[in-house]
């Protein structure tokens, strides 16, 4: 093989490489959605995904290794696998999120409606609380740990999937009326828990 085409030759196998792994995922989450998560198994999503048996375990050596990365791609795809790393970028990062999951609303929908989809989704929320709660942690100073809990959960909330539901089908708001609601609410309690770890510093 020539010098020439030894790069391209490997970077067309990392594309297929990539493009098998998403066929995986993609097929994992189809059968958590059309079944259930007890329902996954190796051989279903392997023949969803038309490669064999060894290829997913290529991928995936672990059936909960599967189901982590399914539901980080399904987070990917109608949210976010984890939260800014500043204060100052949860604002600009909460609107970007309401753009998403006003652009693929069907599939935040069925998450939403779907026990399947709680429970893809509800396998990365511990690891986003945990990278909200570092993200916080200048305002969080002095709190004991109930009070981080619930500044935590508090602000979590604003990001949350079935707050947006709750702005477009109970307060009948538009997409963009939703984000703009969202980002207020979050400024104002940021600001808030600025002012109260400003006192405590002092005092």
């Amino acid at each position: 093989m020539s010098e020439r085409s030894q790069p391209y030759s490997s970077s067309l196998r990392a594309d297929l490489a990539e493009e098998t792994r998403r066929r995986i995922l993609d097929a994992a989450i189809e059968q958590i959605v059309d079944e259930s998560v007890a329902g996954l198994t190796i051989p279903n999503v392997a023949r969803r995904a038309r490669v064999a048996v060894r290829t997913v375990y290529r991928y995936f050596p672990t059936k909960d290794e599967l189901l982590q990365s399914a539901g980080g791609e399904f987070d990917e795809r109608v949210g976010f696998r984890e939260f800014a790393d500043a204060i100052e970028k949860l604002e600009p990062q909460l609107r970007e999120i309401y753009r998403r999951f006003s652009n693929e609303e069907p599939s935040v929908r069925a998450a939403l409606e779907s026990r399947a989809g709680r429970e893809v989704r509800s396998r990365a929320r511990p690891d986003r609380m945990r990278t909200l709660e570092r993200t916080l942690e200048p305002l969080l100073e002095g709190l004991d740990s109930d009070e981080r809990r619930r500044t935590v959960a508090l602000v979590y909330l604003f990001f949350s999937a079935q707050t947006w539901r709750v702005f477009l089908d109970y307060a009948e708001m538009t997409a963009d009326e939703a984000a703009e609601t969202a980002s207020a609410g979050l400024t104002a309690v940021l600001d808030s828990l600025e002012r109260a770890a400003r006192r405590r510093r002092k005092g």
